[in-house]
């Protein structure tokens, strides 16, 4: 239930993103659409960045304003009945430039690699390994925080697929995804996908549209 709003989330930023419009606009819109479909307040988190910040791969939303050619980072996680969800996407204000294009296709890609590596048995350290040589393997710069983690009363909770996280996944763990890739005050792109680790592999649990304006 509560990856099903920030689903709804993501549909009312999409919608939002627009040349013009700010960080807070954006996060207001998706806020709202949120609210209301709950019937009350829902706690929000965690980032809401555009790519011309010199600083692009997270912050809260200020007064940052859309301008043409700019993505958006909108990384968003609610709280629903005690327990978080977790999920982003990147938008562009008036559509990709071939090269934002060629990025979201490729960052979708590692995404998918990353979701296709979640089984019981895998360890979470070793996915972290095997995501990031993806993207550098595409050519592009590595990001810097850690491939995922679980989500349940907080948050952010362990496992986390990282470097230095030895877990052995198990079924009913939940393992959040979010492969990236930043150029400082220019643009950057990530995605990120909520999992339900299954007896036999996994269930995406979050069902926002990842495709970026344009694409179809």
């Amino acid at each position: 239930a509560t990856c099903a709003l920030t689903d709804t989330g993501h549909a009312a930023a999409r919608a939002a993103v627009a040349p013009g419009m700010r960080e807070i606009d954006v996060w207001m819109a998706l806020q709202t659409a949120i609210n209301e479909t709950a019937g009350h307040r829902v706690p929000l988190g965690n980032d809401c960045t555009a790519g011309s910040r010199a600083f692009n791969i997270g912050a809260w939303p200020g007064d940052v304003a859309l301008r043409s050619g700019d993505s958006i980072i909108v990384d968003l996680s609610t709280r629903l009945g005690g327990y978080w969800s977790d999920s982003c996407m990147t938008y562009y204000a008036d559509g990709p430039t071939a090269q934002q294009a060629k990025t979201h296709r490729f960052i979708q890609s590692a995404l998918d690699y990353a979701i296709s590596l979640i089984r019981p048995g895998a360890v979470a350290r070793e996915i972290d390994a095997a995501v990031r040589a993806f993207i550098a393997g595409g050519g592009y710069p590595v990001y810097p925080h850690h491939t995922g983690h679980s989500v349940g009363v907080g948050p952010h909770e362990e496992p986390r697929i990282a470097p230095y996280d030895q877990t052995v996944l198990a079924p009913g763990m939940i393992i959040l995804l979010e492969p990236g890739t930043y150029w400082p005050g220019q643009t950057g792109c990530r995605l990120e996908d909520a999992l339900l680790v299954t007896g036999d592999g996994c269930e995406i649990l979050t069902h926002f549209d990842h495709t970026y304006p344009g694409q179809g």
